[in-house]
C-alpha cells in the first residue's frame, strides 16, 4: 500500500492512518500474484529502486489494475486490463477485473470495503459454469452465469465474448438446437444436467471463414545469463512457463477434436432439418393436386348450374322473387381460387428446385477424414513429450535453487551447473517447437478445413430455411383455399335449394298442361282446333323434354352437394392435421391427409368432392370360371368382371352365386359412382321377370353394389341404374317404376332408356 511503503520503506513521515484499506490492498496483490504469477505493480529494479516503485503505486488512476517498468529508467506501463497469459478464462477475468479495480482504487471513497468484497466473491462462487465452443475461432469458452439467468443472458454473454450477435447465433447441443431442450425463459438452475456438463457449440449464420483461429498465448522465455544469482530466477520462470505451455497444449488438442465434432454435429443438424420437409413435399403435392381437381369440379358444377338456369329462363318468365339472383351469383366464377392455386404451384416448383440443389450439394461435399490433421496421442504423443520436457526444466530449476544457497561452487558443482544450464537451453527449444510448430499448426489446419465445410453447410441450412418459408406459404394458400371452398359449400347448398324450389314451381305449372291441351278457343273451326292442338302438343313435348333434362341436372347438383359436404369435412381434417404437424416440426410440420379420390360418373361427368367409392362400398369378388351361353343368359350385371377384366354373364342360379361372390375379396377395384345397370336378354313372361328382378335388386341392396362395364349382348334392353346413396332405394325404384310400366302398357317392355336416369334420394 502507498502509505505503508512511504512509512516502512522510504522512512518518510506521513499523517495517514492505516485502515482496513491496507489489508484489502494486500489481499488484492496476493490474489493478483496467485492468478497471474507476477506482482501487479513492479519496478525494473524491484525493491532496490524504491523511488520508482513508490511512484508506480502512488500515482495510479482509478480503474488501473497493474503498472510495471520493463527496463532501467524506462517508462511506466499502466493497464486497466488483466494480463492475457494466465490460467483464467476470459469470462472469469471479466468478473475479477472490477474486484481488482475496487481493491486498488486510489480514491478512499470508492475503495471497496470487506462487505463489498465478500459479496462479490460469494456471487462469483455461486455462479454456474457453462462450456461453449466457438466454431468460428476454435476457442473453448467458459461462461459464468447467475442461477436466475436464462437463455437470453447466455446469448448476450456469447455475443460479448465471440462478437456474434444473438440473431446470428446457432447453438447446438450435439446435433439438436438448445432451444429444443430448454425454454427461452427457463433459468439456469432448472437446466438439465446434460446441458451443464456438455460443451455447447455456437455457429455464426453468416459463416466461419472470416474468423481467425484462436491460439492461446504463451509468455516469452527470458534469455539465460551466465550468473549464479540470475540463473535460479530465470530457471524458475522457465519452469512456470513450461507448466503454462503444457496447460495450453491440452486446450489446443481439445479444440482440434471439438472442431471436428462441430462439423459433424452441424451436418447431422442440417440433415434432421431437411427430413420433415422431405416428408411434407409429397403430401403437399398430393394436397395441391386434390385442390386442383376440386376447383375443376367446381367449374363443372357451375356450368351445370348455368345449364339449369338457362333451362328455367327458356321455359318461361320467372318470378323476380324466386331466388334466381342467388343461383346467378353461384355460377359466377371466383378467379381468386385459380390465382391461389397458381401461386401454390409456383412455390412448389421453388421447393423442388431448392431440394434438388441441396441434395446435390450435400453429395458434392462429403465429410473428409481429419485424422491426419489432428494430433493423435497414440501416434504423436504430444502430451507425453511435453510432460517429459516440463519435468526436465523443473529439475533444472530445483538444482539452480540449491546452488544459489552457496556463495562459492566447487569445480565439480560448477561443471554440474554448466551442464544443467545447457540442458535447460536444449529443453526450451523443443517445448516451443512442439507447441507452435506442431500442435498449433495442426489446429490451424483443422480450423481452415472445418470452417470451410461449416460455411458450406451453414449456406445449405439457410437454403433449407427458404424451403421452410415456401412450405409455410403453401400451407397458408391451402388454408385460404379451404376457407373459400367452405364458402362455396354454403353457396352450393343454397343454390341447390333454390333449384329445387324453382323446379317445384315449374312442375306445378306443368301438371296443368294436359288439361290446357284439351282446351280450344271458342268459335274455332275443327281444322283450326286440330292445328292448335298439334302446336300445343309439340310445345308440351318440348317442355317435358326440358323438364326431364332439368330434373337430371338438379339431381346431379343435389347429389354433388351431399358429396361436397362429406369431402370438405375430410379436407378440413386434413388441413388441421397439416397445421399441427407443421407446428411440431422446426421448420416447417407434417401434412397427412385423409385419402380422397375422384372419378367419373356415367360418361365422364365429374362428381364434386366425392371420396373414393371403394372406401364406402367394397367391390365383390367374381368367379372367373362362371360362363354361360347367351341362350341361357339371365340378367347380366353391368360391370361384373373377373380378375382379367372380362365381363361375366351370370347363369340361372345367380342368386346363390351372387351372394357367394359378394363375400369374396376382390383383387380389382373399379371406381364408379353409380349402381349397376340391369340387362335383360330373355323373353319370358313379365311376372317371372319382375320376380327375378326383385330378387336381384334385393341382393344388390344388401351387398352395397359394385362397379360396372358395358355388356356384350346386342339383344339386351337396358334399364338405367339409380345413382343413390343407399342401396335400399334401388328396390323401391325398380318396384315402383316397373310395376307402373307393367300396369300401364301390359307388356314386357322395360322403362325406356334415358328416362329418369337418376333418382333424388
Amino acid at each position: 500500500h502507498p502509505h505503508m511503503f512511504q512509512r516502512g520503506v522510504l522512512r518518510q513521515h506521513g499523517h495517514s492512518e492505516f485502515t482496513a484499506s491496507v489489508d484489502l490492498w494486500s489481499l488484492g496483490v496476493t490474489l493478483y500474484h496467485v492468478a497471474f504469477g507476477r506482482l501487479p505493480f513492479q519496478a525494473f529494479g524491484g525493491r532496490s529502486d524504491s523511488e520508482t516503485m513508490y511512484k508506480i503505486i502512488s500515482e495510479r488512476s482509478s480503474g488501473e489494475v497493474s503498472g510495471s517498468q520493463r527496463f532501467h529508467n524506462g517508462s511506466i506501463e499502466r493497464s486497466k486490463e488483466l494480463p492475457d497469459t494466465s490460467y483464467l478464462c476470459r469470462s472469469l477475468k471479466s468478473l475479477l477485473k472490477p474486484v481488482f479495480a475496487g481493491l486498488f482504487d486510489p480514491d478512499p471513497t470508492r475503495t471497496w470495503n470487506f462487505n463489498t468484497y465478500f459479496q462479490a466473491v460469494s456471487d462469483i462462487i455461486d455462479m454456474t459454469t457453462l462450456l461453449v465452443f466457438n466454431s468460428g475461432t476454435c476457442e473453448n469458452i467458459r461462461l459464468y452465469l447467475k442461477n436466475n439467468e436464462c437463455l437470453v443472458h447466455i446469448q448476450e454473454k456469447i455475443g460479448y465474448l465471440t462478437e456474434i450477435p444473438a440473431n446470428r447465433q446457432i447453438i447446438l447441443l450435439g446435433d439438436k438446437p438448445l432451444t429444443n431442450l430448454v425454454d427461452i425463459n427457463d433459468q439456469i438452475q432448472s437446466f438439465p444436467k446434460v446441458v451443464l456438463k456438455t460443451t455447447l457449440i455456437v455457429y455464426d449464420k453468416d459463416g466461419c471463414e472470416q474468423y481467425q483461429c484462436y491460439t492461446p498465448k504463451i509468455p516469452p522465455f527470458l534469455p539465460l545469463k551466465t550468473s549464479l544469482s540470475n540463473d535460479e530466477a530465470v530457471a524458475k520462470q522457465c519452469a512456470g512457463n513450461a507448466f503454462f505451455v503444457e496447460f495450453n497444449l491440452k486446450q489446443v488438442l481439445e479444440n482440434q477434436h471439438l472442431a471436428d465434432e462441430a462439423l459433424l454435429h452441424l451436418r447431422n443438424h442440417y440433415q434432421d432439418a431437411l427430413k420433415p420437409t422431405e416428408v411434407l413435399i409429397p403430401e403437399i403435392e398430393k394436397q395441391t393436386a386434390l385442390v386442383n381437381v376440386r376447383i375443376e369440379m367446381i367449374r363443372e358444377s357451375q356450368k351445370q348450374a348455368q345449364v339449369c338456369l338457362t333451362v328455367f329462363k327458356n321455359i318461361g318468365t320467372l318470378d323476380p322473387d324466386s331466388g334466381v339472383e342467388e343461383l346467378e351469383a353461384f355460377v359466377v366464377t371466383d378467379n381468386s381460387l385459380p390465382e391461389l392455386l397458381k401461386k401454390t404451384q409456383g412455390r412448389l416448383d421453388e421447393i423442388r428446385t431448392y431440394m434438388s440443389v441441396l441434395s446435390r450439394k450435400e453429395n458434392d461435399h462429403p465429410l473428409s477424414p481429419s485424422d491426419d490433421l489432428c494430433c493423435d496421442e497414440g501416434r504423436d504423443r504430444c502430451l507425453t513429450k511435453m510432460g517429459h520436457l516440463r519435468q526436465g526444466i523443473a529439475a533444472v530449476s530445483s538444482t539452480f535453487s540449491k546452488h544459489r544457497k552457496y556463495s562459492i561452487l566447487h569445480a565439480h558443482e560448477e561443471f554440474i551447473h554448466k551442464c544443467e544450464r545447457e540442458k535447460l537451453e536444449n529443453s526450451l527449444i523443443p517445448v516451443i517447437e512442439l507447441y507452435q510448430s506442431h500442435c498449433v499448426k495442426n489446429l490451424t489446419k483443422v480450423h481452415h478445413w472445418s470452417s470451410r465445410n461449416i460455411s458450406v453447410f451453414l449456406k445449405h441450412l439457410a437454403r433449407s430455411g427458404k424451403v421452410e418459408t415456401n412450405v409455410r406459404c403453401v400451407t397458408d394458400c391451402l388454408n385460404q383455399m379451404n376457407e373459400k371452398l367452405l364458402k362455396i359449400k354454403d353457396s352450393f347448398k343454397l343454390a341447390t335449394e333454390k333449384l329445387m324450389s324453382l323446379f317445384a314451381t315449374i312442375t306445378s305449372q306443368t301438371v296443368k298442361l294436359p288439361v290446357s291441351l284439351r282446351e280450344t278457343p271458342e268459335g274455332s273451326s275443327a281444322c283450326e282446333r286440330g292445328s292448335f292442338n298439334s302446336e300445343r302438343s309439340i310445345q308440351g313435348s318440348k317442355r317435358n323434354e326440358l323438364l326431364k333434362s332439368l330434373f337430371r341436372e338438379i339431381d346431379y347438383i343435389r347429389i354433388s352437394g351431399q358429396e361436397l359436404g362429406t369431402v370438405l369435412l375430410d379436407y378440413e381434417r386434413s388441413i388441421q392435421e397439416l397445421k399441427s404437424r407443421l407446428e411440431m416440426a422446426s421448420m416447417p410440420s407434417m401434412l397427412f391427409c385423409t385419402r380422397g379420390e375422384t372419378s367419373g360418373y356415367g360418361s365422364g361427368a365429374p362428381n364434386v368432392f366425392l371420396p373414393s367409392f371403394h372406401d364406402l362400398f367394397p367391390s365383390p369378388g367374381i368367379d372367373a370360371n362362371v360362363r354361360v351361353t347367351s341362350s341361357d343368359a339371365l340378367p347380366v350385371y353391368h360391370g361384373a368382371q373377373n380378375n382379367t377384366g372380362t365381363p361375366i354373364v351370370y347363369p340361372n342360379n345367380f342368386d346363390s352365386k351372387f351372394e357367394t361372390h359378394l363375400s369374396t375379396d376382390c383383387q380389382r377395384t373399379v371406381h364408379v359412382y353409380n349402381f349397376p345397370n340391369i340387362v335383360s336378354s330373355y323373353s319370358s313372361n313379365t311376372a317371372n321377370h319382375l320376380n327375378h328382378l326383385h330378387r336381384t335388386v334385393n341382393a344388390i341392396s344388401t351387398n352395397n353394389g359394385y362397379s360396372g362395364t358395358t355388356p356384350h349382348s346386342e339383344t339386351t334392353r337396358i334399364v338405367q341404374g339409380a345413382s343413390v346413396s343407399k342401396p335400399s332405394n334401388v328396390v323401391t325404384y325398380f318396384n315402383t317404376t316397373y310395376e307402373r310400366q307393367l300396369e300401364d302398357s301390359k307388356s314386357t317392355e322395360l322403362i325406356p332408356r334415358g328416362l329418369f336416369s337418376s333418382v333424388i334420394i
